[in-house]
């Protein structure tokens, strides 16, 4: 086996180096299930994109699940990112937790409807603060504005890390 797929890990109290091979990834991939799990438990996902001078840019934001297909999240009319996604929809979306990571790649839809808006900022704050419906409420009425819109992702190809199958110490 070759030594790309290596990997040293201390295994017990005297170090000894232990070392386990991975001959494929399998193991290390969130199911479907496990991405929903995911992104139900975090607060917030970060989002990427390319703005319109071509770099690359990155936000954290509270997120909502509305339907099992899109995700959604709202900013600004005037932000730089909408404005970006306007010119360039592609973006991603990163969930992290203690369990493992998945990131979505697909296409923003930037849509100017205050009743899902309303709909996302309260979803996202509940999101945002599950045992805390006074900062949910509190959020949901910061995020909502007539100056707002929504982001709708399309959920096109996940990439997923599953930590499960690591060895621990």
């Amino acid at each position: 086996m070759s030594d790309d797929f290596k990997f040293i890990h201390f295994w017990n109290d005297e170090h000894e180096k232990q070392i386990r091979y991975y001959n494929h990834l399998k193991e290390f991939v969130l199911d479907g299930e496990g991405i929903n799990t995911l992104m139900r438990a975090v607060p917030v996902a970060q989002a990427a994109w390319v703005a319109s001078d071509g770099s690359p840019r990155a936000i954290t934001v509270p997120f909502a699940l509305l339907n099992e297909d899109y995700v959604y999240f709202t900013a600004e009319e005037s932000q730089a990112i909408v404005q970006s996604l306007r010119k360039d929809p592609r973006i991603s979306m990163c969930w992290g937790g203690p369990g493992g990571a998945a990131t979505v790649r697909g296409q923003a839809e930037v849509i100017s409807d205050p009743a899902l808006t309303a709909s996302v900022c309260e979803a996202s704050a509940k999101q945002r603060y599950p045992d805390d419906p006074a900062k949910a409420s509190k959020l949901a009425s910061k995020l909502d504005s007539p100056t707002r819109v929504s982001i709708k992702v399309s959920k096109e190809k996940f990439i997923t890390f599953s930590g499960a199958g690591l060895p621990r110490d």
